[in-house]
């Protein structure tokens, strides 16, 4: 039932925009694919959160499948959905980026995007682009954005970075294949902190499971303290991977993350590597 309402509500309108600007951006050349979604609609970003689809795009040209380079996505923001749900994704006008070489010019570069747009319910979406570029690696199509709003977005994107007041512990947690990363925060101004996002925002990082981020704000130390249960998901892989028991990992595992603070700066991409976890 709830299939036919989504696709019966979707024949009502298309409620995410999509365009496409080829562009010179300092001394670097770049494909945007820009997005708008109708008011109060939402997609999702490369981790959807507790459920959800990233955008995809796929590029052909000469009817030949092409793979180009991208940049760090937007900060996403954070939605409670239905049920307290949390989601991590976009709304309003958003742009993802993609490196471009001189092989392009004077080429059409075919796009096809697809999405999961959310509301009260979650419709699929997807939108075909013929886009020309010229022989100075320029061109529009579709419904774009400025070049100026552009590059507000890009001057916005995360940036791979160091935090020196941030520490970051893995410990195993209270359940059965369960952990728990916890993380402090040192010199944080409550009005430096961003609405409607988390502190630290994780990837997609298997067979870590990351549920929901808990904080508390220490005001006489401008302390913040965080923790994110995860659930340990290599019990479901094929052969399984149990969480070892004595805490060491038989390799490694990285841990890549979104720190959103302050929010007058891009966020930062940290990678953090743990080869153990604490075991109480």
């Amino acid at each position: 039932m709830s299939l036919f309402i989504s696709l019966s509500f979707a024949s009502q309108g298309d409620h995410v925009q999509m365009g496409a600007t080829a562009l010179k951006i300092g001394n670097e050349h770049y494909l945007a694919i820009s997005l708008e979604n109708s008011k109060l609609w939402h997609t999702y970003w490369k981790n959807p959160g507790d459920a959800g689809l990233e955008p995809k795009f796929k590029f052909e040209v000469d009817q030949k499948e092409l793979t180009l380079k991208d940049l760090p996505w937007p900060t996403p923001k954070r939605y409670i959905e239905q049920g307290s749900m949390w989601a991590y994704g976009y709304s309003g006008q958003y742009a993802f980026f993609y490196k471009l070489d001189n092989k392009l010019k004077n080429k059409t570069l075919n796009i096809v995007g697809t999405w999961l747009v959310c509301k009260d319910i979650c419709i699929p979406g997807t939108k075909t682009l013929d886009l020309v570029i010229s022989n100075n690696l320029t061109g529009k199509s579709g419904t774009t954005l400025s070049d100026d709003q552009i590059i507000q977005i890009h001057s916005k994107l995360p940036k791979a970075s160091k935090a020196d007041n941030l520490s970051v512990f893995l410990t195993k947690g209270q359940k059965e294949n369960q952990l728990a990363i916890h993380f402090i925060l040192e010199n944080v101004e409550m009005d430096l902190i961003k609405k409607n996002s988390n502190i630290i925002t994780p990837y997609l990082s298997p067979p870590f499971d990351f549920k929901h981020e808990e904080t508390y704000y220490d005001s006489g130390s401008k302390t913040l303290f965080g923790r994110f249960y995860v659930d340990w998901d290599g019990i479901y892989e094929d052969p399984i991977w149990n969480l070892p028991e004595n805490g060491i990992f038989k390799s490694p595992m990285k841990i890549k993350f979104l720190l959103n603070y302050p929010k007058t700066t891009p966020s930062k991409i940290l990678t953090h590597e743990f080869a153990e976890f604490t075991l109480s």
